[in-house]
Order: C-alpha cells, then sequence, then structure tokens
C-alpha cells in the first residue's frame, strides 16, 4: 500500500542523520561536503550524527567512581535501568 510506504519513508526521514560519520575537520577533501551537501540533505548534521549518539551511548557506561576501575555502569535487561556493578557483576 502506499500509504505504508509513505510512512516508511517519512520515519526513515527523521533519522538519517544519527547514521551520518562527520566529516573530519582536517581533511581538505571534504570542506564542501561540510558546506553544502551535507547541509542539504541533513541540516542538524553537527548536532545529530552517528558520532554524537556513541558518545551519548559512553556516557552513561562510564565507571561509578573514579577511584575504581573496575565498577560499571550496566543496563538491567528487565526494567531498562542501570546498575552499577563491579568487575563480578555484583550490584556495587
Amino acid at each position: 500500500d502506499s500509504a505504508e510506504l509513505e510512512v516508511l519513508v517519512d520515519n526513515a526521514k527523521e533519522i538519517k542523520c544519527w547514521y551520518v560519520w562527520p566529516p573530519p575537520a582536517i581533511d581538505a577533501a571534504h570542506y564542501d561536503l561540510q558546506d553544502e551537501d551535507l547541509d542539504k540533505v541533513c541540516p542538524e548534521w553537527r548536532t545529530k550524527n552517528a558520532y554524537m549518539a556513541v558518545m551519548a551511548l559512553l556516557r552513561t557506561k562510564r565507571r561509578a567512581t573514579k577511584a575504581s576501575f573496575k565498577s560499571f555502569y550496566v543496563p538491567e535487561s528487565s526494567s531498562g535501568k542501570t546498575s552499577h556493578v563491579n568487575a563480578d557483576l555484583e550490584p556495587v
């Protein structure tokens, strides 16, 4: 059905920028991409891109304390909440 296809296309437009890796700033070959082409396709690529998404996910996995290199944050599968655990996966 064309209406269902239209919904799928609209949904893809909303998230496409999260799959874009920004080009390196020091690479002169990508200056035109940064200025024109990428802005047309994804106007918010500077704030909504794959790099920003990965950094946001990693930020939630930082150590529980700065004093311990063996404590971590992990998501609980049942509730989706974050727990602090040690290297043996015991709650801290």
